[in-house]
């Protein structure tokens, strides 16, 4: 069950509702806005709720109902023992040093470069040709995230110092100051049909920045950023004179000409790290997602809803915003308790609203929903897949060993709510009846997991290459119901090409994609 909440202050779940069956989700010791139980979907009224994600204290006593989007199917089965099955690759190219981030729309898939201190984006066909008349290079700057838009790319990341893109514009299309001393600007760009950009917007920083996130909906293209020092913007959108410092904050521009459309200052950056932003670019999705972490001790919260975070906390956060004017609709926090280190690294926005998310945690921890507890992590780290419904979690999955690191690193979902996650192990993914994936002694390798909307695995692949297979990235086109990963590999990678396997048995780490066909 779920608990409506209106501004109670510093209660639990189990002091107000000590003999309701299934429990509800448990305060995290603050003044928390009203929660609206049935407003769970896009078009939920603003709401701040909270969810218990404990660790040995077991605090909370659970969040979701386990029937995620299935009307009622169970969650969190064990999977069918022919679920681990071998990657096989449609196609696959090797491209720069590493393959940073990569979307997939109508057909098509692109994706963020870098290259020493260079970025490239480039894009492909669904039959793994490369576009020859879409490109974008540019030195001294690196890429971090790409979203795609109607006949729009954008791609958002960092620059060494001022810098130039290529343009259609006569204006240009700067990051940074036009002159004078600039320090580690973030910026975001739209691209054209061929890869020239439009508009930009940047800011810089004393002591630089960070891009921490990019979404696009149809409404809005939404960046996340953190400045070291006082900040200053540049382009089609002046926020003000100074942004405050040392800051986290969240700014949405209109998609034509990069104007202003709203922005949000959500705590210290000490306290708020947002780990990433997710959202769709479909006709009246209207939902930008932002996840990261906090931690309330370190400085003022401010994630939207009624009253901002000020107890002294720490935990994990899902806040949707409207897209048109980027007012809150719901936000989750996730208390951490005993945990010793829990973070997001990814998300995917589901059709309804549902948010997934994915990350890594270690030690002991579990978000106390009805789905089995999560392997303990020991000293090392272990990733779990949780999805977000509202004000609770509908079911989370965890996974790997006590003695090893497997880490989350890309997250992508398509329309029949399917959760893709990729990331980088060592030792072995335990999966219950289906077995084992396992990596190699002495190699790192990567995988690629899916799940279905009720939190079910349907297949789990290793890739493993002679030395190491990162898989940073992924991206799931519905309307090809392709998936591709990405990222660096060292050595050579065998997919079951026709045209021959990826990288070089001599050569450094190499950037690569791949479009799959192993995500049944």
């Amino acid at each position: 069950m779920k608990c409506a909440l209106r501004k109670v202050q510093a209660a639990s779940c189990a002091g107000l509702l000590a003999a309701a069956a299934g429990g509800c989700n448990s305060l995290i010791g603050l003044e928390v806005g009203e929660t609206d139980p049935a407003g769970t979907g896009a078009g939920a009224p603003p709401s701040t709720s909270s969810s218990s994600a404990g660790g040995d204290d077991g605090a909370g006593a659970g969040g979701g109902d386990g029937a995620g989007g299935g009307g009622g199917a169970p969650a969190c089965n064990q999977a069918e023992p022919d679920a681990v099955v071998a990657p096989r690759g449609l196609w696959g190219d090797t491209i720069g040093d590493d393959v940073r981030h990569i979307a997939a729309v109508d057909g098509a898939v692109t994706a963020v470069v870098n290259e020493g201190a260079s970025l490239t984006v480039a894009r492909w066909s669904a039959s793994g040709a490369r576009e020859p008349e879409y490109t974008l290079s540019v030195p001294g700057v690196s890429g971090m995230h790409v979203a795609v838009g109607a006949g729009v790319v954008y791609v958002a990341g960092e620059s060494t110092g001022s810098a130039t893109l290529p343009s259609s514009q006569r204006s240009g299309c700067g990051i940074g100051p036009p002159s004078g001393h600039s320090e580690r600007p973030s910026f975001v760009a739209a691209l054209d049909a061929a890869g020239r950009c439009s508009w930009a917007w940047s800011i810089d920083g004393d002591g630089g920045t960070a891009a921490r996130g990019l979404a696009a909906t149809s409404d809005v293209i939404a960046v996340a950023v953190e400045t070291l020092g006082k900040g200053k913007t540049f382009g089609p959108c002046a926020l003000r004179a100074d942004v405050p410092e040392r800051f986290t904050l969240v700014a949405a521009f209109k998609p034509a000409g990069g104007a202003c459309a709203w922005h949000r200052e959500l705590g210290a950056r000490e306290a708020v790290t947002v780990r990433a932003l997710a959202g769709s670019a479909e006709a009246g999705a209207g939902v930008v997602a932002v996840v990261g972490d906090y931690d309330a001790a370190n400085g003022a919260v401010s994630l939207g809803g009624d009253t901002p975070v000020t107890s002294e906390s720490r935990g994990l956060f899902v806040a949707r915003y409207t897209s048109r004017d980027g007012a809150p609709q719901a936000v989750t926090t996730l208390k951490l308790g005993g945990a010793p280190r829990v973070a997001p690294h990814g998300a995917a926005l589901l059709r309804g609203g549902d948010v997934a998310i994915a990350g890594n945690y270690a030690g002991t921890f579990d978000f106390q929903d009805t789905c089995p507890r999560m392997p303990d992590a020991g000293a090392t780290d272990n990733f779990f897949v949780a999805r977000v419904s509202g004000d609770h979690v509908v079911w989370s999955r965890g996974f790997g060993d006590a003695t090893t690191d497997q880490t989350a690193a890309g997250v992508a979902a398509d329309d029949a709510g399917a959760v893709y996650v990729t990331g980088l192990f060592t030792g072995e993914i335990d999966l219950g009846a289906a077995g084992k994936l396992e990596a190699s002694a002495g190699k790192q390798a990567g995988f690629l997991i899916k799940l279905d909307a009720e939190g079910n695995l349907v297949s789990a692949s290793k890739l493993e290459a002679g030395g190491a297979a990162d898989l940073r990235a992924v991206a799931a086109d519905s309307s090809s119901g392709a998936v591709y990963a990405a990222g660096s590999l060292t050595g050579i990678l065998d997919l079951g090409l026709d045209l021959g396997q990826l990288g070089s048995a001599v050569d450094g780490p190499r950037g690569f994609i791949t479009g799959l066909s192993s995500a049944r």
